[in-house]
C-alpha cells in the first residue's frame, strides 16, 4: 500500500512539475481576467442609469474578449460556461456540466484541475457580484435588450456570491 501511495505522489509531483509553468501562468491570467470582471461590474454599483446593450459592451463583453484573446495567443481553448446560460453557445454540457455542479456543491472551491494525457484542463468558478443582479437577478426586471435578444434566457434568479458559471481552459503540452 505504501508503495502505491508513494508512486501516486511521485506521479502527481512529475505531472505538476511538467505543467507548473503553464499552469501557474494560466491561473494567474484567470485571476487577472476575473478581477477585471469584478472591477467592471463594480462600476454599475452606484450607476442608476438603465442597463443597455452599450452597458453590456462596456462591462461584460471585455471579459469574454480578454479570455479569448489570451487563449488564442497561447494556443489554448478557453470558454465561459454555465448551467444557467444566456447565450446557448455558453451552455455547460457533459463533463463541463458535472464540473459546474461540483462547484455549486462546494462553494469554497475556486479551481479544479484535471490531467488527461498531454492535456491539462483548468476550471475556475465565476461568482455573482451584487452589481451583476441588475441583469442576472429577477427576470422580470431584466433590461429590455436582454429580454429581446435572449428570449430563452436562463441566466437570472441569482443571489450575490452564487455560482454564475465557470471559466474552462484547455492547455496542451
Amino acid at each position: 500500500m505504501k508503495t502505491v501511495l508513494l508512486a501516486v505522489l511521485l506521479l502527481e509531483s512529475i505531472v505538476h512539475s511538467a505543467h507548473a509553468g503553464p499552469l501557474d501562468g494560466a491561473v494567474a491570467k484567470l485571476e487577472e481576467i476575473n478581477t477585471m470582471r469584478e472591477s467592471l461590474a463594480a462600476t454599475l454599483e452606484n450607476d442608476k442609469n438603465p442597463i443597455t446593450e452599450e452597458t453590456f459592451k462596456r462591462v461584460c463583453a471585455p471579459v469574454g474578449q480578454a479570455l479569448k484573446s489570451w487563449a488564442d495567443a497561447e494556443g489554448y481553448v478557453a470558454r465561459q460556461l454555465s448551467e444557467k446560460y444566456r447565450n446557448p453557445k455558453n451552455k455547460a454540457e457533459g463533463h463541463d456540466l458535472e464540473i459546474a455542479k461540483e462547484f455549486a456543491r462546494k462553494k469554497d472551491r475556486m479551481y479544479i484541475v484535471e490531467q488527461v494525457g498531454d492535456t491539462m484542463q483548468i476550471y475556475r468558478r465565476i461568482n455573482v457580484q451584487t452589481s451583476c443582479l441588475r441583469c442576472h437577478g429577477d427576470s422580470k426586471t431584466a433590461p429590455e435588450f436582454i429580454k429581446n435578444k435572449y428570449p430563452k434566457d436562463l441566466a437570472n434568479g441569482f443571489a450575490p456570491g452564487a455560482l454564475r458559471g465557470i471559466y474552462s481552459v484547455r492547455l496542451k503540452r
